[in-house]
């Protein structure tokens, strides 16, 4: 699997500045930085704690499905 992995590491409860930043990342790779035949960068933010709801209404579909 050829793709950028970007990694955050918070030592917080997770929150939606949090997520809208991740997604700033990887939207800027997916636009800028990656070359024909690289798979859509791929965003990883580890914290201590998160809320089920507030990443599902923040990333929505398909995103919030991988969010553990």
């Amino acid at each position: 699997m050829k793709c950028y992995v970007i990694l955050e590491l918070k030592a917080k409860k997770l929150s939606h500045k949090d997520l809208g930043q991740m997604m700033l990342y990887v939207n800027y790779f997916d636009q800028e930085i990656i070359t024909p035949g690289d798979n859509p960068t791929i965003g990883l933010v580890l914290c201590t704690e998160k809320s089920d709801s507030m990443v599902k209404y923040t990333l929505g579909g398909e995103s919030a499905a991988n969010i553990c």
